[in-house]
């Protein structure tokens, strides 16, 4: 029997249904592998992405000394990533962004202000000032939990490379951190943090913790990176003169041993004599080191006129008087010694102060400072010198802070000053 022609037109609408449908079931197929390709691509740049990530967050950690302190894994992440984000700033000389840290905004940005005033003042040195090979090392020293508010010392070490001076290694010992982090919306944040380096040192006993503290942080900051040019400008009218034949008249019976007072300097940098009485924990040890220096190098205690003119170390209690007792302010103050060093004549030291900066010798000294006042006093070590030989700066030894082969233009502090030392009279 013939079938209706209706019937045939009815089927062949049915199968272009089917066939369509069946087409549809392939296309949706391959769009949903496709998706499930496309995302497990995006999952897996995803997971490449966060390990990389993961990767840069913690590059330059060396080593975490607990001390048997029961430290919180969270605090301690904080801590780690806030150290590498600052060696990575140094690094390159180029400030990351730390502010979601912080709790606060004035503490995030004075912290921010301190690490650009670094970059800012060694991007304006002519020697590239960036860091290769960089390690640094935690030890944490104290650690109290109340309420959820951590209080945490933390001391510093690191070695590096500067690019200016790629074959000689700078290192530092027990820089002083100390942090308070709180629990903010079940997150672990910097609520105040204070470093004893010369940079952080310099904004945070600048600032006056004003309502305007973004103006005012950025006022000290122009003023130190306006006072680091006048440095920079002064290096090079010394560096003329010290081409054009830089002398120092001064007679003296015997001549400073400099090879010994070196010697003693680099056996004494991260390690106290205890034959004399250490000032780490008393406004710090800097310029008792640097007199033990020059006593090593033979340069004999003077207690002869009033106590401007006397360097003794025959105790650690202060004694004005003329006698073989006590210990001038000389010994360990590093104002006092730059008052004896210029002022003494007759009997003990020999020396020329603010001496040109390219004269220098190893075991001269070196004082440092910023607001018109000298803080600290480092020894002289060695030099980096260009290829042609010259003198491109001073390398430095010092105590509280630490340090070893350092480049005096590392410090951030725009005041230097040069003590040659020449010798003593009997």
């Amino acid at each position: 029997m013939r079938r209706k022609k209706k019937d045939i037109k009815n089927d062949i609408i049915l199968a272009l249904i089917f066939i369509n449908i069946i087409l549809l079931i392939i296309l949706f197929v391959g769009i949903k592998n496709k998706d499930k390709k496309e995302q497990e691509k995006v999952d897996n740049n995803q997971e490449v992405k966060q390990e990389v990530k993961k990767e840069e967050k913690i590059v330059y950690l060396e080593d975490v000394k607990y001390n048997n302190l029961n430290v919180d894994k969270e605090v301690n992440t904080l801590i780690t990533n806030y150290m590498d984000l600052y060696y990575k700033s140094i690094s390159n000389l180029k400030a990351e962004d730390m502010m979601d840290l912080f709790s606060t905004l004035s503490e995030g940005y004075k912290n921010k202000t301190a690490i650009d005033l670094l970059v800012e003042s060694r991007l304006l040195n002519k020697n590239d000032m960036k860091l290769s090979n960089v390690k640094y090392s935690i030890e944490y020293k104290s650690y109290k939990n109340e309420d959820n508010i951590y209080t945490v010392k933390v001391l510093e070490s690191a070695h590096y490379n500067f690019n200016f001076m790629k074959d000689i290694e700078s290192k530092i010992y027990g820089i002083e951190n100390n942090f308070v982090i709180e629990k903010v919306n079940n997150e672990y944040k910097i609520k105040s943090y204070d470093k004893v380096q010369d940079f952080y040192v310099m904004i945070k006993n600048s600032f006056k913790d004003s309502t305007y503290y973004k103006k005012e942080l950025d006022d000290i900051k122009d003023k130190f990176i306006s006072e680091k040019k006048k440095e920079i400008t002064s290096l090079e009218e010394q560096y003329k003169e010290y081409k054009k034949g830089y002398n120092i008249n001064a007679s003296y019976d015997h001549k400073y041993d400099r090879k010994k007072a070196l010697e003693y300097s680099n056996k004494y940098i991260t390690s106290r004599n205890s034959e004399w009485a250490n000032y780490d924990s008393d406004g710090g040890n800097c310029q008792n080191y640097a007199s033990q220096v020059l006593y090593a190098g033979g340069i004999p205690m003077d207690y002869n006129g009033d106590i401007s003119v006397q360097w003794k170390h025959y105790s650690s209690v202060a004694n004005e008087a003329q006698e073989q007792k006590g210990r001038s302010y000389s010994w360990t103050g590093v104002s006092w010694f730059y008052t004896y060093a210029k002022n003494n004549t007759g009997k003990g030291l020999v020396a020329k102060v603010d001496a040109n900066y390219y004269s220098a010798e190893e075991a001269d000294l070196v004082q440092v400072g910023y607001n018109n006042e000298y803080r600290h006093t480092a020894v002289i070590s060695g030099f980096v010198k260009d290829s042609e030989g010259n003198i491109v700066d001073l390398l430095l030894n010092s105590n509280t802070i630490n340090l070893e082969n350092y480049p005096l233009q590392g410090y951030v502090y725009p005041m230097k000053r040069i003590i040659k030392i020449l010798g003593y009279n009997d």
